[in-house]
């Protein structure tokens, strides 16, 4: 089975608190339904990330926006995935967004 890593990614992520972004990854952790194993998180260049191995990037994604929403991130949220062991991403979030996807 082919496995992808995921990252959500909130920005700007200036006003928001280091304990938010671990609120959102306990949330995700805890999720009973989720195909997936949450790998960590890193904070830092004006961005967070939350980093996810899934065989499912988009499936994942789906799961996940309930819990990013209950914790108001929404609206900083953006997401894509690749395969392990390359380097070019795919964006999945936000729909139709085609800009290029980085992690600083």
């Amino acid at each position: 089975m082919e496995e992808f890593q995921l990252v959500l990614q909130f920005k700007p992520w200036g006003d928001h608190p280091p304990d938010d972004l671990v609120a959102v990854e306990d949330r995700l952790d805890a999720l009973a339904d989720l195909d997936a194993d949450v790998d960590g998180h890193d904070l830092g260049s004006g961005e967070a990330n939350i980093f996810i191995f899934t065989s499912d990037p988009i499936r994942t994604v789906t799961q996940c926006l309930p819990a990013i929403s209950a914790e108001g991130l929404l609206p900083l949220l953006s997401a894509a995935y690749r395969r392990v062991g390359e380097e070019q991403y795919v964006r999945v979030w936000p729909l139709g967004d085609t800009t290029a996807f980085e992690v600083l």
